[in-house]
């Protein structure tokens, strides 16, 4: 598992997803990088990570990691070889308006970024300095590549892409981030990503209707859930997913004709 930008803010960060996975019998980790770093740049530990080992890895990326991992196998072709499948969850692949609006509105990034680093104050050292350009940059133009990614034919993509919408049961924080970034781009989406934007072409996708950015990957048991206005799920919903998704991978019947 890799977490997406500004994953050290959010309390238990993939950890009812890696829980259930464990508890399913399967080898489950989270690789810690940068929350606050540029693809290039955690995509590399990433590839390095990758081309230490000897199983075959599943890579799932939730938001930015999504992107940090295509990165780093779009970069070094060596780490695409152990790698089976990856799955983004609601990422940016395609650049985010919200990253955009924040390049515009440099008082608006900063609040952000100081509220994020509030939500747990033990991080608010931690990443030096937290007001990083070249990372918003980064994220408000995606990846770059307008069709398929030149990656190796046998690694699968099971992108996961979401939405929310004013009779969604989110907090009123997530509808004001997702009526936000709808203004500015048009578009339906979870708070920060637009389901078009996260989807690769030629791949198959997950589409989940009512689902902020943050349900993905955090259940609703503390103070953490109120102030970042993640959607009032049954504390399993990340778990099931996580588990949702390897079914998916793994029980998937090969497509006819």
């Amino acid at each position: 598992f890799v977490g997406g930008f500004s994953w050290d803010s959010i309390g238990d960060y993939f950890g009812p997803n890696i829980r259930r996975l464990k508890e399913l019998g399967l080898d489950a980790e989270f690789l810690p990088t940068d929350p606050l770093g540029r693809s290039e740049d955690n995509g590399k530990k990433i590839a390095a990570y990758a081309k230490k080992q000897k199983k075959r890895l599943v890579f799932i990326g939730h938001s930015k990691g999504g992107n940090d991992i295509m990165r780093g196998l779009l970069d070094d072709k060596k780490a695409q070889e152990n790698v089976l499948a990856v799955v983004p969850i609601q990422s940016p692949l395609f650049g985010t308006a919200a990253a955009e609006w924040a390049r515009q509105h440099p008082w608006m990034y900063a609040t952000a970024m100081v509220y994020s680093r509030l939500i747990n104050p033990m991080r608010i050292f931690s990443t030096n300095p937290f007001f990083r350009y070249p990372t918003v940059e980064e994220l408000s133009q995606g990846l770059g590549f307008t069709g398929r990614p030149p990656v190796r034919e046998r690694i699968r993509f099971y992108p996961v892409v979401s939405r929310v919408s004013a009779d969604t049961a989110v907090k009123l924080l997530m509808l004001i981030s997702a009526g936000a970034v709808k203004a500015i781009s048009g578009r339906d989406n979870d708070g920060i990503v637009s389901p078009e934007d996260g989807v690769i072409p030629g791949h198959p996708f997950a589409f989940l209707e009512h689902v902020g950015h943050i349900d993905t990957v955090s259940d609703p048991t503390s103070w953490k859930y109120h102030a970042l206005g993640v959607r009032g799920h049954d504390p399993s919903f990340a778990a099931d997913l996580s588990e949702a998704i390897v079914r998916w991978i793994f029980e998937r019947k090969p497509a006819q004709g």
